[in-house]
This record gives structure tokens, sequence and C-alpha cells, in this order.
């Protein structure tokens, strides 16, 4: 970029506006009906006022007002019209549905693909990774994820999951939860191209979604459950390379559901390795048999490469 910059002299939420399509967003709202009941706190003012919340780091929905209020010769800047009052900023935040502000950062995502850098290309355009992340809140407002502190203090909060293309490192698709959810059931919602890679952790253990990937052609590699219930089907020889990186072991297995009623048997790949930088042993099951082995443990350390993006 040069000298002569558009955004110098500007504060960074204008910046941030400046990349947003107005009409596209206002288009998405119609479509969903989303500004029905309100006059003049539409879809697009109710998503400056929340990066206006994120951007001052404000704690209520009072410190949200009345600081929009004392910037009330300011908002023109922002396309807002009139500024919210603290009771439609309430309402809205419970009655919007968030699906809207979900196809917003889809139409952002298509808009603006071309720009992100190209130090992406340097991994598989094809790999997904599949994270959850808790934030805290008060109890009273969504169940705690944990029994609870042996004082009796408890907090709840919300579970963000997050699929995301290592490739661009950004956000494909995010659902929230209660924290206290169980993880499985985002696997339901995500889709992919046959010949892709999806890495995730123990807690998204869910046989039908892994007998579900392995129809349409999509490889997982995650971690093996301590109690998980497999039968060993061949013992694969390993070359001196993959002993030399840390493979221990690699195994085919048979394994599936515990109860008749699934009846879910999958034939797996079990990858057991040494990873040297944390002296620690780790085992990684995949329906991939045609990778190294070693391929098979760096894929899931790209996974943990990311975890700071969540």
């Amino acid at each position: 970029m040069g000298k002569n910059t558009f955004f110098t002299g500007q504060p960074v939420l204008n910046q941030l506006l400046s990349l947003l399509d107005r009409n596209g967003i206002r288009s998405i709202a119609r479509r969903g009906d989303h500004d029905r009941y309100y006059r003049y706190f539409d879809t697009y003012t109710h998503l400056v006022t929340m990066l206006y919340c994120a951007f001052n780091k404000c704690t209520s929905s009072r410190e949200v007002v009345s600081g929009m209020q004392a910037c009330l010769h300011k908002l023109g800047h922002t396309g807002i019209v009139k500024c919210p009052a603290r009771s439609t900023l309430c309402d809205a935040n419970a009655r919007r549905s968030f699906a809207v502000f979900a196809d917003v950062y889809e139409q952002l995502y298509r808009r603006h693909k071309h720009l992100l850098p190209d130090s992406r290309l340097r991994i598989d355009p094809k790999l997904f990774i599949a994270d959850s992340s808790t934030i805290t809140l008060f109890q009273r407002i969504l169940n705690a994820p944990s029994p609870g502190k042996s004082d009796g203090r408890r907090k709840g909060g919300i579970k963000v999951h997050t699929l995301i293309n290592a490739a661009d490192d950004v956000p494909l698709k995010v659902s929230f939860t209660a924290a206290s959810a169980n993880d499985m059931p985002f696997l339901k919602e995500i889709h992919l191209q046959p010949g892709s890679f999806i890495v995730f952790d123990k807690g998204y253990v869910n046989y039908s979604q892994y007998e579900r990937f392995c129809k349409e052609g999509v490889f997982f590699v995650t971690r093996q459950k301590k109690d998980a219930r497999y039968v060993v089907e061949a013992v694969n020889e390993l070359s001196e390379h993959s002993k030399e990186l840390g493979v221990i072991e690699d195994k085919a297995l048979l394994q599936g559901t515990r109860t008749q009623k699934e009846g879910i048997k999958l034939k797996v790949r079990l990858v057991t390795f040494f990873d040297k930088e944390s002296a620690r042993t780790f085992e990684f099951l995949t329906n991939n048999f045609s990778l190294p082995p070693e391929s098979i443990a760096d894929i899931y350390k790209k996974k943990m490469a990311h975890r700071n993006t969540f």
C-alpha cells in the first residue's frame, strides 16, 4: 500500500465498516424478513452497534447505548440513522435470529476471499479444522459447562463451534450452543467435498458421522479415546524414515459402537506417534490408508497450530 492511503486518519471501526456491503446486508435481511418488526433498528444498524460494543469492550447494553449517544454527531458516518434505545437493543438481541449474521459473514467472506495472503497456499486447501471454545457467562443465562467449584460457585457459558479452512485461516462456519452441550452434534452440520480432510479432537467422537464421512469420500483425523473398543486386523510395517520421525505403530482396526442397535463397524487406521517436543505419545484415528503415518500426525499438528484461532 502506498503512502497516500485512503485509511490514514480514519477510526478502525470506520475502516471495518467500509468493507461491508450495506445494500447486500439489507437484501439478506429482506429475504429472511429479519427487519419486519423494526422501523429504525434494522440488521445493518444492529451489526454496527454490536461491532461498536466489541471494539469498545462494553460490558452492558446500558454502556453501549450511552457510548453511542455520546458520539451521536458521528453516527452519520457509520450509516446509522438513529441511536438505538436500550430496550430496542435488548429486544433485538433476544429476538433477531443469529442466522442473518451468519449469512452476512458468508457474504463478506466470498466478497473479500481473493484478498487473503498468498502464504495460505502453502497449506492444502482441502484441509478443514473443527474446534470449540467456551465463553463464560452467568449461570442464570445458560447452563454451566461443569458441575462447579468446591465452594458452590458456578458459571454458565456459550460454546462456540467453529469450522475453519486451514488454507484461508478464517472460519467457514460458526455455531453456538450452551457450554454444557455436547460437541458431537456439530459434525452433522458439516458437509465437505470428496477428498477433503477434516481434523477434530476427541470431544467430537460420533461413529455415525464417521460412517457418513467414509461414504461421502471425506477423510477425518482425530484422537483415539481410551475406552474405544476395536479389533486389530493388521499391523503395517514401518519404514526407518517413519520411525525416525516418531511413528511407533501403524495398525488397521475394525472399530465401532458398543450397542447392537446402531451396529456401526468402521475400518479405520490407528497411528501411534511420539512427539519429541512435548515428550508425549498420541494415538491418531483416521479413515485414510494411503498417506504415510507421519503425514497423519502432521495433519493433526496443523490443527494445534491453528488452535489460537478459536
